[in-house]
């Protein structure tokens, strides 16, 4: 196969691959997102599951101060961390309990399960990708209030 035809046949693979990674993302949204949006009240808030699953160190770093912040307001704060960039929070005073971001989809749906009997008030999502597997492991939480980035997607009650 020339070099021309091979590369017209990688695009072609892209492009299909990621039609079907939105087609994929938009059946999801159907069945996963939240839609009815609700009213909430910061007194009405005691627990707080900090998700910062993306190993990206630097990110935690800055994440760091914001930790310190809700705990010292009388939040009691979960941490979801991945192993790269659990270091930077290993000995934090300031959180009551860490989890680690699992490699395997059976693994994040049990993890999901887990979390969601710790009945959070409110779930902060600091990534920026929303892939299918992580939208159904934030429905799994079933937090009262999620708040987020801007994302491609209504299952967050809050976007910032």
């Amino acid at each position: 196969m020339t070099e021309k035809k091979f590369k017209k046949l990688r695009e072609i693979n892209r492009n299909k691959n990621y039609f079907f990674k939105k087609l994929r993302f938009n059946l999801a949204k159907i069945f996963i997102d939240k839609w009815s949006k609700k009213q909430f009240h910061l007194g009405d808030i005691n627990k707080i599951l900090f998700l910062r699953d993306d190993n990206k160190i630097g990110d935690m770093i800055v994440s760091t101060p914001v930790l310190r912040e809700l705990s010292l307001n009388g939040f009691k704060l979960h941490v979801l961390s991945g192993p790269s960039n659990y270091c930077v929070i290993e000995n934090n005073p300031y959180i009551d309990k860490v989890y680690f971001y699992p490699g395997k989809n059976i693994d994040i749906l049990n993890l999901g399960l887990k979390l969601k009997q710790e009945k959070y008030d409110l779930v902060i999502d600091m990534g920026d990708q929303t892939p299918v597997i992580y939208l159904l492991f934030i429905r799994l939480i079933n937090a009262k209030i999620l708040l987020a980035l801007i994302k491609m997607t209504l299952i967050f009650t809050i976007k910032v």
